[in-house]
């Protein structure tokens, strides 16, 4: 063990994404953390339309500067990429944004390096301002566009092309996907639901459409996209990528730990193949088909067992994923939320209810831990919260 007697134990988490950041304020309560993270505050890749139609409604909730969260407060966060693992010596080595390295030395590891997917998701050492243009540019590109063009109808393709068809009416949105049907991972009833949503607002849904993909080699933004299946090329202003084929932030991790895919093999326990103080969880983790450790209380599974094996006692917990996907899909709208259930019931919320519910109550105070208020917040969002308290969350520090 890296601790001595008598100490906390170490635990480093390397990736500060939504999960990592939930996977580090469980386990401050119990060891040391230290947490390894890209930029200097919790950008989310959750709900991609609404990001990029209501930007200030998003940034409230879904970017929040790690100093701001109640349960990091005792949290190290180092400004950095993992470049390597010593499993032998129990030291991550981590490369900081003006080129030196440091190592950070754990008695349990914890891998939510999450992945690269599109331009919403990426892995590049980052301040915040360089995050906010990069993501801008890529914004106001899709939203002067004449004719869009979303390719992949998961739930990020399928939210992004409503809320850019119901957000501006003259706007074209075309959904392409390769099967019959979208939202593949979801209920029956969930598809033909939205399906009815999507027509409603416009969007020309294209079945039947499998993107001819060129290896690694980076999509265009704009122009045209070719298909497999020998339709015609379709040109479009503005191109989004949706196909789930997000890349595994693993390149630092040993082969001997990854699937082909890249992604990192682990138990039920969540604990990486052959490595009892090692886990992942996330959507860098091969849970399941739908890696779906990153949802339905992944961290909670994992911040458990890595207690377990600090400590020696209690039992493993076993991660299991649910049948279908469920949630919002479509994101908060101006007259409210749609939650669907997993097993195909849709339940709508008044936006006010739902703020509340689910943002103001759920979110902010209950996973997340609480918020302090944050002085350079940007106005619009100020503006839009300033009926409430100075803090969001318990006002009693831990």
């Amino acid at each position: 063990m890296v601790s001595k007697p008598g100490q906390r134990a170490r635990v480093v988490v390397v990736g500060m994404g939504d999960t990592g950041v939930l996977v580090a304020g469980q386990l401050a309560k119990y060891a040391e953390v230290v947490a390894v993270a890209p930029r200097p505050a919790m950008i989310s890749g959750q709900e991609l339309g609404p990001r990029l139609v209501r930007p200030a409604w998003w940034n409230r909730h879904y970017w929040i500067r790690y100093r701001r969260l109640r349960r990091l407060r005792d949290v190290r966060v180092v400004h950095g990429l993992a470049s390597g693992v010593d499993r032998r010596r129990q030291l991550v080595h981590v490369r900081a944004a003006e080129g030196s390295t440091s190592v950070e030395p754990y008695d349990a590891l914890v891998i939510a390096s999450g992945v690269e997917n599109g331009f919403w998701r990426r892995t590049e050492l980052e301040d915040e301002a360089q995050a906010r243009s990069r993501f801008d540019a890529h914004r106001q590109r899709l939203l002067s566009a004449k004719t869009v063009a979303v390719v992949g109808a998961g739930a990020t393709g399928v939210s992004s092309a409503y809320n850019l068809a119901r957000d501006n009416r003259h706007r074209e949105v075309h959904l392409f996907f390769p099967g019959e049907q979208i939202l593949a991972a979801y209920h029956p009833r969930v598809r033909a639901q939205v399906q009815r949503r999507l027509e409603a607002v416009g969007v020309q849904l294209q079945p039947g459409h499998r993107a001819r993909l060129e290896g690694d080699s980076p999509r265009p933004n704009t122009g045209q996209v070719c298909w497999g299946h020998g339709q015609p090329p379709f040109r479009a202003d503005a191109i989004l990528w949706a196909v789930g084929q997000g890349k595994p932030n693993s390149r630092f991790l040993p082969a001997a730990w990854l699937n082909p895919t890249g992604h990192v093999r682990v138990n039920a326990s969540l604990q990486v193949a052959d490595e009892k103080h090692i886990f992942a969880v996330g959507d860098i983790a091969a849970s399941d088909a739908q890696r779906s450790s990153a949802r339905n209380n992944g961290h909670r599974i994992v911040s458990h067992n890595v207690r377990v094996v600090l400590t020696g006692a209690g039992r493993m917990r076993a991660f299991r994923a649910p049948t279908h996907r469920w949630g919002s899909i479509l994101g908060m709208q101006q007259d409210g939320m749609t939650i669907y259930s997993p097993a195909g019931h849709a339940f709508w919320v008044p936006r006010a209810v739902a703020q509340w519910l689910f943002f103001d109550l759920a979110l902010m105070r209950c996973i997340l831990g609480g918020v302090r208020s944050d002085s350079l917040a940007e106005p619009d969002a100020l503006n839009e919260r300033s009926s409430q308290s100075k803090v969001v969350g318990p006002s009693t520090r831990r």
